[in-house]
Parts: C-alpha cells; structure tokens; sequence
C-alpha cells in the first residue's frame, strides 16, 4: 500500500494545529472519574532546541532539510547526556508529530526516526526500557498540558502526548530488545492505560487509542497468541494495522476495538 506525505513544514504545521483544535472542541469528558495525580517532569540536563517550533525564526527555514538540520542533536550532547534526558528531548523534537501526515504513519516514523540521530542512541541505551516505562506509568490519561509536545499557546491535549511516546516505543529497535519478562510489563501497563482511555471519554476516540491497541497487537502475534492469530488470518488488515499503523481502516472491521478484546483474553491467560 502506498503512502502519501506532504513534506513541506508549512502546511504541515497548519495540519498540526487544525487537529489540535478539532481535538479540543471534542473534548467532552466525565472529570469525575478517578486517576493517578497528575505529575509534571523536571528533567535536568534536556537538550534545547536552538530555533524554538513555530517561531519567527521556525517559518523562516522553508525546506523540510534546513529544519531537520536546524533540529539536529549535537553528536557530543548524545555521548554525553542521560538516558532519560534524551527521551524527554526526542518527546519535544519539533518535527516528532509530522508522522501523522502520511497514510502510513509508521513510515512517516521511520522517516522520522531516519533523520534525527538521537532515536538511534535512544534505542541503543541499556537503560532505554526502565526510564521508559518508568515515565509512562507515572502520565496520566486526564492531564493536558503536562507532557511533551508544548506548542506556544496552545494546549495540548494527553492523547497526543501519549500517541507520540508510544510510537517511540511501538518501535523494533525498541520492542525487540525487551526480554520476556519485559515484553509482559509493557504489555500490562499499555493495556492498563488503554483501558483508562476507554473509560476517560471522547479525547481518545480513534487516532488516541491507535498506537497503544497496535502495541499489544504487535506483542501477541510475536508471542503467537493463537485466537489472535486466527483472526488475524480471517482479517489480514489487523496484521498490516498492528505493523505500519495506517490512517485508513476496512468498514467492516473494529480495529482497534477487536484488539482491546484480544489483549484483555490474553492478559487473562498470561496472568
């Protein structure tokens, strides 16, 4: 299947904040439902991108090139800066959400993760699992504002921000270096907040479900999750959707709905 994209940042940018309008206006959800604390991240030793996103001086770089150089992390800041600094700087990396322009949102990640060296040493770290873990269990589903990306005025909406760092981590270079018994944590504490999504409202209808429910898709067919399987053989779109993430779905089929069945079938047999 091919994929579209539109490479130039202009309208880019304005695909941004046309979607993060429409996400805020159908925001209707029930406050009263309880979650953990919200908890805002102070990460000493971030990298700070030089031309800040959507400034004066952002509109000025015209080519998608001069802005990816214009983003580039420092080799000498990469050999030196902490694990969990760097996660925080990828999470605010300008050109981060862009993979949501193409039909394919997985190959818009890999153009993505192609061009900006510190996903590479993101991956390559030892540590890479724990911190990123460690940061996603303590985001809460209900908590605008509080996580990467920050875009000037405006707020941004959780379901963005978590779209953004499980494609981080819906990655092979990242998945495939768990050990068993780390593919079972991830896949719990995805599952855990999938379900919060569900029961927070409107916000993660679609496009704030579709990365997490691709996350524990992707673990049950590497795990040969047999009923999975089976229906993945039945309806071949869920294996292409668990694997590139496409923007397009069949109208017969509930993706992302059949996988939260799924996984909870096997969070069952696996607990």
């Amino acid at each position: 299947m091919k994929s579209s994209v539109c490479p130039l940042s202009a309208k880019t940018d304005k695909a941004v904040i046309i979607f993060l309008f429409v996400t805020l206006i159908t925001s209707c959800v029930d406050h009263n439902i309880e979650y953990d604390p919200c908890v805002k991240f102070d990460i000493h030793g971030t990298y700070e991108y030089p031309i800040p996103f959507q400034s004066d001086a952002w509109f000025e770089l015209r080519s998608l090139e001069e802005r990816v150089d214009a983003c580039q992390i420092p080799q000498q800041v990469l050999d030196t800066i902490t694990t969990e600094a760097l996660l925080e700087t990828l999470l605010n990396y300008p050109l981060l959400f862009e993979y949501t322009a193409f039909d394919v949102m997985q190959n818009g990640f890999e153009r993505i993760k192609g061009e900006q060296k510190g996903f590479a040493e993101f991956y390559s770290r030892k540590d890479a699992f724990e911190i990123a873990l460690d940061r996603y269990t303590k985001m809460s589903v209900r908590c605008d504002n509080f996580y990467p990306p920050f875009l000037n005025e405006i707020k941004t909406p959780a379901s963005i921000s978590f779209a953004n760092f499980e494609f981080v981590m819906f990655q092979d270079e990242f998945m495939n270096a768990l050990d068993e018994k780390e593919v079972q944590m991830f896949f719990e504490r995805i599952l855990q907040k999938l379900e919060l999504k569900y029961q927070y409202g409107e916000e993660y209808k679609e496009y704030g479900v579709w990365i997490s429910c691709a996350i524990l898709g992707k673990i049950m067919l590497k795990n040969d999750f047999q009923p999975f399987k089976d229906f993945c053989v039945k309806e071949p779109f869920m294996e292409f959707f668990v694997q590139r993430v496409p923007v397009f779905r069949p109208e017969n089929v509930d993706v992302t709905g059949e996988i939260f069945q799924y996984a909870k079938q096997y969070a069952k047999v696996k607990g």
